[in-house]
């Protein structure tokens, strides 16, 4: 119903296909299937300026095949979770990669090129000075990109 203060969901039938209000949604994504990189974006518009709050956003069908590459590149991260202070060992890789790391939002904070010899290294990770949480570290190289959590205390 109307109302004349901010709205806040209090039970499930605040949401769509509850008691009142608006039905659920359901958009085709298929025109972007197999594309890479595809972020999806909300954006709302009310005459009266209400919050606006989404819950249960479902993804149907493949969203994240893995691909499978005789001789991929692979990494660990250890300690993890830590300090702050880690150590990146990267096997199999190619000749170069690019290491980053990678925040929640999907802000990258920062980003390295490595050389690997024999197709190895170490690499040692300083995020000391970063906020305490999930980061995301991603390895790309000629044939792969792959991606860890990092936990930092």
């Amino acid at each position: 119903p109307s109302t004349n203060t901010a709205f806040y969901p209090q039970s499930s039938n605040d949401w769509c296909g509850g008691s009142y209000g608006v039905g659920c949604y359901s958009i085709d994504l298929t025109a972007w299937a197999g594309k890479p990189d595809i972020k999806v974006m909300f954006e709302s518009f009310t005459f009266f300026g209400n919050n606006l709050f989404l819950n249960d956003i479902r993804v149907n069908g493949t969203v994240g095949v893995q691909e499978h590459k005789i001789n991929a590149a692979s990494f660990t991260l250890y300690p993890n979770p830590s300090a702050g202070q880690f150590v990146l060992s990267v096997v199999n890789g190619q000749q170069e990669a690019v290491i980053q790391v990678v925040n929640p939002q999907g802000v990258i904070i920062s980003s390295e090129r490595i050389l690997l010899k024999s197709g190895s290294c170490q690499q040692h990770l300083d995020l000391s000075g970063a906020p305490k949480g999930v980061y995301f570290i991603r390895v790309t190289d000629a044939l792969s990109t792959q991606v860890q959590k990092l936990i930092l205390e």
